[in-house]
């Protein structure tokens, strides 16, 4: 009798291990609140306009095509992913500005105008950040780190260059971008990809500079038609692997007896599984859905980024790209108020992705679709509607300076997610992306994929390992998948 599993959350990190699980034999049941898949990653419609409300960047794209691989699928089939150049265009406060290309002359010609040292400088950090996606990500991406097992039967565990730790584990993002690229605005560049797990360049390690190779080595990509096309597909693949999907269906407890799961209750009633697998955040898992407190590591561990949103439907045609970045003049001081302070920046660098520029039917003829993202603190409590004014009212003052074609009486409709927002869909005090990776030892005490303290209870998404992101949630899912097949459907040895 095929092993009984029920999936909480219908996010990307529950539908990718729904989908593996289901492939393997698995009987799966998926659970989600709402009246849609998605989680964070939603869908929404203002009047012409059109956006997505979470993930607004594709990377690896291996990975989403891995998925469907694995499951015998042609990805091609299911979702077209679309290159997007430039990659970003970032906007200084002193009025410089300068468009990244994954492409390597454009890039270089984008750089004249800084200097050669400039090109140069840029070139070897590059380098410097495929060696350490190449290093690190084997191990601590595509591996659940936490099974002691898995991790020595890994061949990246075993690598002779591991014995140097090349990975640069012991300063800062910030100190070793400032030591390689040296241009304060080419520093700022690099020290925004902590934001990418909602993390703090000054603090986080400089491992995570391999971010900046995953974007700007390996490029960003598009699902043509929006982000929330890639939930759609997921949602689909499920429903032919034979997953259930049970929309609209809380679940109120997952009910453990005698120290492992039984199955879940929901306001349908109790529903019976041998495994269950929580796509909800860790913190949350354990004081809403177990009613136990969180083991130590979690309580001790420091909350990711939250974000504020504003998606406008902006009545005009404006010069962006389909990612933009307007910095904050400070950006230590920003990173300060985030994390220490814990406190709404007085002057946060503006994110802006408008993907009218992919799809024009994204919004009406003449407008754009601007999904515009403020970094804010981990959040506990109701968010403040005077600071959704201030800052609402400082971005208008930057777009007004920095983009022709901008007014803030252009602003046709209007929606704002707060980080209240996201602690309503499960998310502990807001945070977009789990917990923050401030410590060298951050990827250790994230929270494993497999409960030690609850038999048959594993966990995905961003809160646990691999991290937040669309590929990592991605990863997790399959993670969970391989644990819960390697402890429930091996075949008998008596067969």
């Amino acid at each position: 009798m095929a092993v009984s599993v029920a999936v909480v959350g219908g996010g990307l990190a529950g539908l990718s291990a729904a989908i593996h699980l289901a492939h393997r034999g698995a009987q799966v049941v998926l659970f989600e609140k709402e009246a849609a898949l998605g989680g964070k990653a939603q869908e929404v419609r203002l009047g012409g306009y059109r956006f997505d409300t979470g993930p607004s960047v594709v990377t690896l794209p291996w990975v989403i095509e891995g998925l469907f691989r694995e499951v015998g699928e042609d990805p091609s089939a299911w979702l077209r992913l679309v290159p997007v150049e430039p990659v970003t265009s970032y906007v200084f406060p002193d009025g410089r500005r300068l468009e990244v290309w994954r492409d390597g002359e454009r890039m270089e010609g984008a750089l004249r105008a800084w200097g050669s040292e400039a090109a140069q400088r840029w070139r070897r950090f590059l380098d410097y950040s495929r060696r350490l996606y190449e290093n690190a990500a084997p191990l601590f991406l595509e591996v659940p780190i936490h099974e002691v097992r898995r991790l020595l039967r890994s061949r990246a565990f075993w690598r002779w260059r591991n014995l140097l730790l090349p990975i640069d584990p012991f300063r800062s993002m910030h100190r070793a971008a400032q030591a390689l690229l040296r241009d304060p605005h080419l520093v700022q560049i690099a020290d925004r990809y902590a934001t990418y797990n909602g993390s703090d360049s000054f603090q986080a390690p400089a491992t995570l500079n391999l971010i900046f190779w995953v974007e700007n080595g390996l490029g960003v990509f598009y699902p043509a038609g929006g982000v929330y096309r890639l939930v759609e597909a997921l949602g689909r693949l499920a429903a032919r692997k034979g997953v259930e999907l049970r929309l609209q269906t809380p679940v109120r407890r997952i009910v453990v007896k005698s120290g492992r799961v039984v199955g879940v209750e929901t306001e349908a009633g109790f529903f019976p599984a041998q495994v269950v697998v929580s796509g909800v955040d860790v913190r949350t898992t354990y004081r809403q859905l177990l009613g136990l407190s969180e083991p130590l590591g979690v309580r001790l561990s420091e909350p990711s980024l939250s974000g504020l949103v504003f998606l406008w439907g902006l009545r005009s045609q404006t010069p962006l790209g389909h990612h933009s970045v307007f910095f904050s003049p400070d950006y230590e001081q920003e990173f300060r108020e985030l994390f220490r302070l814990r406190r709404p920046p007085s002057q946060p660098t503006l994110y802006v992705a408008i993907t009218a520029r992919q799809d024009p039917d994204h919004a009406p003829p003449g407008g754009e679709n601007w999904f515009v993202l403020l970094n804010m603190p981990a959040w506990e409590g109701a968010w403040p509607a005077e600071e959704t004014d201030r800052l609402r009212a400082y971005a208008w003052q930057v777009f007004r300076r920095q983009v022709p074609g901008f007014s803030e009486k252009l602003i046709e409709v209007e929606a704002v997610l707060s980080p209240s927002y996201w602690a309503g869909l499960g998310s502990a005090f807001g945070s977009l992306y789990g917990t923050a990776s401030n410590r060298p030892w951050s990827a250790f005490l994230r929270p494993p994929n497999r409960s030690r303290r609850i038999q048959g209870l594993y966990f995905v998404g961003g809160s646990a390992h691999p991290g937040g992101g669309i590929p990592l949630v991605l990863l997790s899912g399959r993670h969970a998948a391989d644990l819960i097949a390697e402890a429930y459907l091996r075949p008998s040895k008596n067969v």
